[in-house]
């Protein structure tokens, strides 16, 4: 067995807290800059075809849907892993 002592739910709520809570600046950055070169390069392709309103609606929905969780989880692992 890897770990003999017993865990306190407590430390556990607590450090999952506080990881969450230091890691939003990075995961805000990631975002953000993540959100520019995407709206970026589908702007340039949704002007051509005449759909350049849709621009924030694709980069809301690949953000939430698809990049926002692995981005999160990147910046949470390395800042930790940093530590």
């Amino acid at each position: 067995m890897l770990i003999n002592k017993k865990i306190s739910f407590s430390k556990v709520i607590y450090e999952a807290g506080r990881i969450g809570v230091d890691s939003m600046p990075l995961v805000i950055m990631i975002s953000w800059l993540a959100g520019m070169i995407i709206s970026l390069q589908i702007a340039s392709y949704a002007v051509n075809q005449g759909g350049g309103h849709f621009v924030g609606a694709f980069v809301t929905l690949v953000m939430l849907k698809e990049l926002g969780p692995i981005m999160a989880a990147f910046a949470i692992v390395f800042m930790e892993g940093s530590s």
